[in-house]
């Protein structure tokens, strides 16, 4: 192709020469715009043409080439001087001292993937021919020296993006180019109006068809090129400035295996979506390859470091901006088999660093919003190759105050295996209220914790070990105006698990599926985290009793005898455990509401108070003695049986001699006489478990439920605890 453009090039100014030498220049003006078309296929026009043949200064002003179809300018430029060295000529040499282009304008458009030149490109089988046909051509080299192109000026008009370019005031600097030796050698400058300059060197072997190619791009403007991404991103702005030098080694027959080396950097660079949000942002990127090889799959890579990256992330009900900043195409595609047997890449890169990284994500999928800010990332790893567990390291600032320290082991050939250790330390807590308020309605007011986890991967299945230690946390009262997802008493479940000095110790396993487009590795802490919440919330029972040591029975339930109204003493040994959880829980109360069998225990009431009247009877001569019966008199009237001594004296009473025991009972205790007995039974025991809670000084802290609950399941009585924190 190089050859193909040198000869049209070398076509027009052999003619103008020529022309020059045995006509005049009118007529050499003349016989070029009447023959161009022929010899280029393009109408070429020009205002002026002055050759000087004795010391072959070449002087073209106002030249002009127009497109194929005569419709606009392809190619024109103010002037052109030249000086040919002329006897050269005769030794088939075209020799020049200096070229100098002043005012080049070029004007390319792209329209369905084909440039406007298009045509001016050979076929392969013409490059074949020209290839041949060169050893017989008069031109044996092509020496051009000092080539410069001044105010250039070069438009890209991209149809199928409908997009232009504009390179303005472009200076181009070529020190020499030499075709036709065995060897030769090309060099390239120029600079771009908006910043950035190109540089390139090229050594050529025309015998074997190898090439050394060197290109220098330095402080390259970014920014011109923001309508590509803007095809298939979310992308608005594109800021930076790209430098770098390359080396290519190569060989044009077999041109799908060159050798890269060289380096690159990136600084200032930025990209800000489609919501006007600053999504990545580095102050410098630097990167060195050793060897890339396309044929044989080989990436060498020295070194890779990113200095203050920031990226922010935005989570909302429709996804990530992250995930979303693609622009989602809706095709088809086909999916074909590869053998992964074929193939190996061999990759390594020897370290990798991240250096006062910042991370900020806001999640606006709950109400209250919530906005975290990971500061002072370092990030580091070496020896990056297939087949090699690497070892990465990580440490960073956690909203201004605590820290994390990260260790993770894995594959890079295959990630989804692998370790990983986290440990948070000195983090707050009130930072993740929002989710709290959202999940429970409770704000969070205070605290920190620390935060180990243990976690590995298999197969893309994590498996986590999680050590959560929160101490000195402080909840706000609830927000009345929510609905939860979780409506639960969360300031109980904080009291049951935190001990006498506000600490918390959370060990618990936790799993998932990295491969869940849902996964989020906090989410599912912290859904960790709420589940040991809610339960001690909604069921402490199990927390406390395992504090203690105890069956969660012993301090759920005070079960009494029928008719017991004192305390017995494994009624007092259950008090004392739950005195026990008030003193050490300072922030907790207990209330015990009575629950009993109404008929069941009345009927033995009645029985009871027959038996007593007997009972009063015989000890005092009077059976409605008004006297303080001890414990054992109780317990000598409950053993009196119902045998035809007792008949007799309830016939004695009633004066009924054929009636059954039943209904001669009903008759000697009236129902008002039974329930006035229920009603201060009931009195007594509440006022003996009281009296006990306040004798260990636990009064204003343990409440007696009002009235009794009929037990449904026809038990003895007994005292259900209820366990509570103020503002649930």
């Amino acid at each position: 192709m190089v050859k193909r453009w040198m000869k049209i090039s070398l076509a027009v100014l052999v003619v103008l020469v020529l022309a020059v030498l045995f006509g005049a220049p009118n007529y050499a003006k003349h016989y070029i715009e009447k023959n161009s078309k022929e010899l280029t296929g393009r109408q070429i026009n020009l205002s002026e043409l002055d050759f000087n043949s004795f010391n072959g200064k070449l002087l073209i002003t106002d030249f002009r080439v127009l497109e194929k179809d005569d419709s606009i300018v392809f190619v024109q430029f103010d002037t052109l001087n030249t000086n040919i060295t002329l006897y050269k000529l005769w030794s088939g040499e075209f020799f020049t001292e200096a070229i100098h282009l002043i005012g080049l304008e070029v004007n390319i458009h792209l329209e369905q993937d084909a440039f406007n030149f298009i045509d001016l490109v050979p076929e392969a089988d013409t490059l074949a021919e020209d290839s041949a046909s060169q050893e017989d051509s008069f031109i044996k080299l092509i020496t051009l020296n000092d080539i410069q192109i001044l105010r250039g000026d070069v438009v890209y008009v991209d149809h199928d993006l409908e997009t232009d370019h504009n390179l303005k005031n472009i200076n181009i600097k070529v020190p020499g180019i030499t075709i036709g030796d065995k060897k030769t050698k090309a060099g390239l400058e120029f600079a771009l109006a908006k910043g950035g300059t190109f540089a390139t060197n090229i050594d050529y072997d025309f015998t074997d068809r190898t090439f050394d190619w060197e290109l220098k791009i330095d402080q390259l403007d970014l920014s011109p090129y923001l309508p590509y991404l803007e095809k298939d991103y979310n992308v608005t702005k594109l800021q930076g400035w790209f430098s770098g030098d390359v080396f290519i080694k190569g060989d044009l027959d077999d041109p799908g295996k060159p050798i890269i080396s060289g380096s690159m950097n990136l600084n200032d660079f930025a990209l800000i979506d489609n919501h006007e949000t600053e999504l990545l942002r580095l102050s410098s990127l630097f990167m060195n390859a050793r060897e890339i090889n396309l044929g044989t799959n080989k990436f060498h890579f020295g070194s890779l470091q990113l200095n203050r990256p920031y990226v922010h992330g935005i989570i909302k009900e429709d996804g990530d901006n992250l995930r979303n900043f693609a622009k989602v195409k809706e095709t088809k595609v086909e999916v074909e088999k590869v053998d992964s047997t074929s193939g190996s890449v061999d990759y390594l890169l020897d370290e990798f660093r991240l250096n006062n990284g910042e991370f900020v994500v806001d999640d606006n999928t709950i109400p209250e919003g919530f906005n975290y800010k990971v500061s002072d990332i370092n990030f580091s790893a070496d020896d990056l190759s297939e087949g090699h567990l690497v070892t990465f390291d990580l440490n960073a600032i956690l909203n201004g105050e605590g820290k994390f320290k990260g260790h993770m082991v894995i594959d890079p050939g295959n990630p989804t295996n692998g370790n990983f250790n986290f440990d948070f330390e000195n983090t707050r807590l009130k930072d993740f209220s929002p989710y709290s308020i959202n999940a429970t309605a409770f704000p969070i007011e205070g605290g920190r914790f620390t935060f180990h986890t243990q976690n590995t991967i298999q197969d893309s299945h994590l498996e986590s070990h999680l050590l959560l230690k929160m101490f000195g946390t402080e909840l706000g009262d609830k927000r009345k105006d929510l609905k939860p997802e979780y409506n639960v008493p969360l300031k109980l479940g904080l009291a049951v698990i935190q001990d006498s000095k506000g600490r918390i110790n959370i060990d618990v396993p936790a799993e998932g599926d990295i491969n869940d487009p849902e996964f989020r590795y906090s989410k599912l802490i912290w859904k960790v985290v709420l589940n040991v919440m809610v339960k001690a919330a909604t069921s402490p029972y199990s927390f406390l009793a395992q504090s203690l040591g105890v069956d969660e029975d012993e301090i759920k339930y005070i079960r009494m005898e029928l008719l017991q109204e004192s305390l017995a003493p494994e009624q007092t040994t259950q008090l004392d455990l739950i005195a026990n959880i008030l003193s050490e829980k300072l922030e907790m109360s207990a209330s015990a509401n009575l629950v009993l069998d109404k008929d069941k225990e009345e009927r033995l009431i009645r029985e009871y108070l027959v038996k007593r009247g007997m009972y009063l009877e015989k000890k005092y001569g009077n059976d409605k003695q008004v006297v303080k019966l001890n414990p054992v008199d109780k317990v000598k009237i409950m053993e009196i049986e119902e045998d035809e001594k007792l008949l007799s004296f309830l016939k004695d009473k009633t004066a009924l001699a054929d009636a059954d025991f039943e209904a001669m009972a009903n008759v000697y205790v009236t129902q008002n006489d039974v329930l006035e007995y229920h009603e201060l039974l009931i009195a007594n025991r509440k006022a003996n478990i009281k009296a006990y809670m306040v004798s260990k000084e636990l009064g204003e802290r343990f409440f007696l439920g009002e009235g009794w609950q009929q037990d449904e399941q026809r038990n003895k009585p007994r005292f259900e605890m209820l366990y509570s924190v103020k503002g649930d």
